[in-house]
């Protein structure tokens, strides 16, 4: 009965040390076109990953020097050993339909292909979304390269989902390990430091567009809703974020004192109101107009002016001020 032997795929080594003469098949390492699988008059020489790919059936031999058939069928479980008589020679190939054999890996990519050189030739902007995050997966799993990771992830996910997505989910993603999960949250991690200004730096708050710089970053893609005041000094430079509420966000629950409760606490004599809108559509609803009104009275009482209520959410932002809602008086 003829034996499967797991070669490198260079040469039929393993046929001579059993006293067999070989049959010497080119195989490459590395291939993406069907391969050619040879028998000699005991062994089977297939490339390991070709082994893996397909279950083999192969037909004996009748004298122990003469190379018979191989066929490779998809439906075949293991390696199927049948002993049949013939005299002639052949050697057949596997055709790709009727064995599905590895996707490339990208490291079998031409070089000019490969994320990594890529990004290095063209910059991040020339790479696709799972092409970006193929890099950070690294490397691939079983019958899976990184780049078919990272295009799973991304059509299961899309990008924000991968940032508000748990190490478990991700790990439930075939090929994404504990070690590919905790290397996209640090990817995103940093990604988020970047956007947001270092403690120690003075910010200062000339326009909506400015709170939308320092707050978007985390706030837009938040699953529910908070509302943040934002102090300021009588140049309008950030003294604090203080976040107030989290949750629902309407007028029947947000009381004025507690909007300005940390203001009048540190002597802040302006304050920007925000809160996102978890839906992903910034414009104001009417609860968020009534409670402008609201925190606009409040601070007149309290002699803490309301700069601005901007509204934060995955499509945008808005500005109340800017729109002339809930500021009609002020």
């Amino acid at each position: 009965r003829p034996r499967l032997v797991r070669s490198p795929g260079k040469d039929a080594h393993a046929c001579r040390n059993r006293g067999a003469p070989a049959l010497v098949a080119p195989l490459p390492r590395r291939y993406t076109r069907p391969v050619l699988i040879v028998a000699t008059g005991t062994e089977l020489v297939v490339p390991a990953t070709a082994a893996t790919a397909a279950a083999v059936a192969v037909d004996a031999v009748d004298a122990p020097h003469t190379p018979r058939t191989v066929s490779a069928s998809r439906n075949a479980q293991g390696a199927a050993m049948n002993t049949t008589s013939s005299t002639a020679s052949t050697v057949s190939t596997v055709s790709p339909e009727s064995t599905a054999l590895p996707s490339p890996r990208i490291r079998d990519l031409p070089n000019d292909d490969l994320p990594r050189e890529r990004l290095a030739r063209h910059g991040g902007g020339a790479l696709s979304t799972a092409e970006l995050v193929a890099i950070i997966v690294r490397s691939g799993g079983p019958g899976q390269s990184a780049l078919q990771i990272a295009q799973t992830l991304v059509a299961r996910f899309g990008l924000v989902g991968i940032v508000h997505a748990s190490l478990d989910e991700l790990c439930a993603v075939a090929g994404c390990g504990p070690a590919t999960a905790v290397q996209l949250k640090a990817a995103v991690e940093l990604g988020r430091r970047l956007a947001v200004p270092p403690a120690d730096t003075r910010v200062r708050i000339a326009a909506a567009a400015d709170i939308a710089r320092l707050l978007a970053p985390e706030m837009a893609r938040l699953e529910q809703e908070h509302l943040r005041v934002v102090l300021l000094t009588t140049r309008h430079d950030v003294l604090a974020v203080h976040e107030v509420y989290k949750g629902s966000v309407n007028q029947s629950q947000v009381r004025p004192a507690e909007v300005f409760r940390e203001a009048v606490r540190r002597n802040a004599p302006a304050v920007v109101v925000v809160h996102n809108h978890p839906s992903g559509d910034p414009a104001p609803s009417p609860d968020d107009i009534h409670l402008t009104r609201q925190l606009v009275q409040a601070g007149r009482l309290l002699g803490v002016r309301l700069v601005d209520h901007v509204v934060i959410a995955e499509h945008g932002w808005a500005s109340l001020r800017e729109r002339g809602l809930g500021f009609e008086a002020g």
